[in-house]
Formats: structure tokens, sequence, C-alpha cells
């Protein structure tokens, strides 16, 4: 197996022409993909547009075996991040913790 430095993922939404069939039809042109290439860093990709037939063809990376997380994930992402991990919930307690110091 090749020890995977770089994660390059696409998935088009088709929200708009830019997250739809350039996304799908990606190609030679991703530059994250060439840059990775550049410096010799096996990829970890999806099985998406022509640059995947090259990197299992030529024994560049590894694919992703399922697809990429859809809609309710993010969302469950989302709402995670925002009741657990973002700094505003901390703000208050970091406001007290600084008066306190600065009081002494």
């Amino acid at each position: 197996m090749v020890p995977i430095s770089e994660i390059a993922l696409y998935h088009p939404t088709y929200e708009n022409y830019w997250t739809g069939r350039i996304i799908a039809n990606i190609g030679m042109s991703s530059g994250k993909i060439a840059t990775y290439m550049q410096h010799g860093l096996p990829v970890f990709i999806n099985e998406l547009g022509e640059i995947s037939f090259h990197v299992r063809e030529k024994g560049l990376g590894e694919f992703c075996a399922t697809s990429i997380p859809g809609r309710s994930m993010r969302s469950r992402c989302l709402a995670f991040f925002a009741e657990h991990l973002d700094a505003k919930l901390y703000l208050p307690d970091l406001q007290r913790a600084l008066l306190a110091a600065v009081a002494t």
C-alpha cells in the first residue's frame, strides 16, 4: 500500500456552474493535485475525472472507497461546531478570567 500524504477529494454539487460540471470533469487542471505530484506526494482521491485514471494507472496514490459525506453530515458537523467548538461559546469565561487576572 502506498503511504498517503495528501488528500484531494472533489464532489460536484451542481448548485451552480462552478460547482457542477467543472468539478465533475476535473482532470489535469487540478492545481492541488499537480502541486502534490510536483513534490512527490502520493494522493488520496475519489474516483472522479481524468486524473483518477492516471492515479490508478500509474500508481500515484489511493482511492476513497466511499463517496464524500453529503448534506446531512454537513449539517450535523455545523451543529456540532456551533454547540461545542465555536470560540464564541467560551468568550464569557475568557472575559471573566482576564478581568480577574487584571484585577489582582
